[in-house]
């Protein structure tokens, strides 16, 4: 992973910061805990942005990573901000009291614009190169957005994000030859199973990753497979497009014992802590006759109970198991991966110039209101001295002294603000000179007036 930890220096001048945790620095165990709701990812933003140090921010969860990206409001402490997202993510533990920090990165500024683009782009994850990331992410953000959680400055990194991300996976072969977690459980039952022609498979869930799943399954020959979803309905419609049969997930306990292959990716209810336990797996593998059955879990949280893996003829395998399986031909896309490494470096970089002058626009917006301050005093004072001699409509005369000072005003501070602006980006350090030089005369301007 390419993340850096951030040094107390380095959050000083933090305007955009991410933190978050993945497959790298949390086992599957602990990811889960993190995989929030909808519902629960708008009450935790609500929460998080009524502080005064986040001005704006999104939450996106996946099987592999929990990520909260946020602006600092201006005048807020970098240290601030990082306790209040450790903080969220505290939260998401519920009652558990097991500290998360040490599982966390924090990285801010370009670190972090870099990191978002990368997941985008597929450069982070599992699988090199895997696509189901950038539509979750949109969803993510879309929530975000209609929940009024972003702003202008989040909303342009999500749209740079996707846009790098496109450009990374039509420009380059990064996505060539990508398998996706789907994919990998395939040939891992492949693997253990052999030839699967003649297996019957029970598939809980009829999301995205199933649905990828039963296209994987449908190639390898598979045709006695059973669905069971929440809705029945959506269950039924992939039916109709793979074939197999259609089941509630309250009726899949029935269906546990004839399957060989056992698929979870499901999202779990509230109260729901796995889809099968042991004693139910121990059950069916009696009705079975000690033929072996596998369990591919697919969820985040988990779907399967843990100590199913303890029955003998009971097989259980989680999505970390999947890595080496669905990166087997990563060197494949290394050479792809190195170029689109080089096209989020430099989209990188263009957001983090856009957001330093961003940061700039205050002392920009404040010296030409200054500025214009300042010609409606010096047309004030001139219609006062030319009063006696103006013969037609005063209103017209101020019009016309107005747009001139406007104008003069725009033409000689253009220079000035092109040439900050060009120096600010090399060093941020100008801006309180900048500030200084003008407010400076700007006082010597009102002096003179007096």
């Amino acid at each position: 992973m390419s993340t850096k930890q951030l040094s107390q220096s380095d959050t000083a001048r933090v305007s955009v910061a991410l933190s978050g945790l993945n497959h790298e620095t949390a086992e599957v165990g602990l990811r889960e805990k993190f995989a929030a709701s909808k519902e629960r990812q708008i009450e935790l933003m609500n929460e998080l942005l009524a502080q005064d140090c986040v001005s704006e921010a999104a939450c996106y969860c996946t099987c592999n990573r929990t990520e909260i990206v946020v602006v600092k409001a201006r005048g807020a402490s970098a240290r601030e901000l990082r306790a209040e997202v450790e903080r969220t993510f505290q939260k998401m533990l519920g009652e558990e009291k097991e500290p998360v920090s040490q599982h966390l990165y924090h990285l801010g500024g370009r670190s972090a614009v870099q990191h978002l683009f990368r997941v985008a782009s597929g450069l982070d994850s599992m699988v090199l190169g895997e696509t189901q990331i950038l539509g979750q992410l949109k969803r993510a953000v879309a929530l975000a957005r209609e929940q009024g959680f972003t702003n202008s400055i989040l909303n342009r990194l999500f749209d740079r994000a996707f846009s790098t991300a496109k450009r990374a996976r039509t420009e380059t072969e990064i996505s060539a030859g990508a398998v996706s977690v789907s994919y990998a459980a395939k040939e891992l039952a492949q693997e253990i199973f052999g030839p699967l022609e003649g297996a019957s498979v029970l598939l809980c869930g009829a999301g995205e990753t199933s649905e990828l799943m039963l296209k994987h399954l449908s190639r390898a020959g598979v045709e006695d497979i059973v669905i069971a979803n929440r809705t029945v309905e959506r269950a039924a419609d992939l039916v109709a497009a793979y074939g197999g049969a259609a089941v509630s997930l309250a009726e899949a306990p029935r269906q546990l014992a004839r399957a060989d292959i056992v698929i979870g990716s499901c999202t779990l209810g509230a109260n729901q802590s796995h889809l099968f336990s042991k004693q139910q797996a121990a059950e069916a593998a009696v009705l079975r006759d000690s033929r072996p059955q596998f369990f591919i879990d697919l969820g985040v949280p988990r779907n399967f109970a843990l100590d199913i893996n303890d029955i003998d003829t009971a097989f259980l395998y989680n999505i970390d198991d999947l890595s080496s399986v669905a990166d087997s031909n990563r060197s494949l896309r290394l050479e792809a991966a190195a170029q689109a490494e080089e096209i989020v470096g430099k989209a990188a970089d263009d957001f983090s110039r856009w957001l330093q002058m961003y940061a700039f626009q205050p002392i920009i917006r404040d010296l030409y209101l200054s500025s214009e301050e300042f010609g409606s005093r010096q047309v004030e004072l001139t219609l006062k001295r030319i009063r006696p001699h103006i013969s037609g409509d005063e209103d017209e005369v101020r019009k016309a002294l107005s747009n001139l000072t406007r104008s003069l005003s725009k033409q000689i501070l253009a220079r000035p603000v092109s040439a900050f602006k060009v120096e600010a980006q090399n060093d941020p350090s100008i801006e309180p000179v900048f500030r200084e030089l003008f407010a400076e005369d700007l006082r010597v301007r009102r002096e003179n007036e007096s």
